[in-house]
């Protein structure tokens, strides 16, 4: 069956593309950066998200972790509710870590207590998400699994939750460069 597109959705639409994580970049204080959203010359929403720190290199407040293909994902739900005006998004970002360690531990333990967090997420297809538009990033769940056979799972998990009015925005892969490594995310 040939592939075919709908008014307004990209033609990538018929490309193939996978499922997973690569990467998150936890940003510790929120509150540090400043956060907005991207418009063009006409001020129309791009859907991308324009991060820069509210103060001079805050690099050091993000953390970077990488995961094993098809361990961990990002799933967004939407809730609408017409009879009483609501309607947002729960973002859900399932994370695992492999192999139990005192590091990891003592990092899951601090992330789980973090209520100032943002989320930066590049997926398996190299698209980046920013979870923390319209509020803190929040620990939700969190677990340890030593496995029973030689073969099963030994490691960390943990559920982080962004409760947001749309979907996750995007980044740009040049403002998360920027804002890494000189401590300012607006690309220039």
């Amino acid at each position: 069956m040939a592939c075919r597109t709908l008014s307004g959705i990209a033609k990538d639409n018929c490309v193939s593309n996978k499922g997973g994580l690569k990467t998150t970049v936890w940003a510790t204080n929120r509150s540090n950066l400043v956060i907005g959203k991207e418009k063009d010359n006409n001020q129309e929403e791009t859907g991308y998200a324009t991060l820069t720190w509210a103060t001079d290199k805050s690099a050091a407040d993000m953390v970077s972790y990488s995961f094993r293909k098809q361990s961990s994902g990002l799933t967004s739900e939407g809730t609408f509710d017409d009879a009483n005006g609501v309607n947002f998004f729960t973002n859900n970002l399932a994370l695992v870590f492999a192999r139990q360690n005192v590091q990891k531990r003592l990092a899951i333990q601090a992330l789980a207590l973090q209520e100032d967090l943002a989320v930066i997420v590049e997926d398996a297809n190299g698209e980046i998400h920013f979870l923390g538009m319209d509020d803190s990033v929040t620990t939700t769940a969190a677990g340890a699994n030593t496995g029973t056979a030689a073969s099963d799972a030994n490691n960390y998990t943990i559920t982080l939750t962004d409760i947001s009015n749309e979907l996750p925005y995007l980044v740009k892969p040049e403002t998360l460069a920027t804002l890494l490594n000189t401590g300012s995310g607006n690309g220039e």
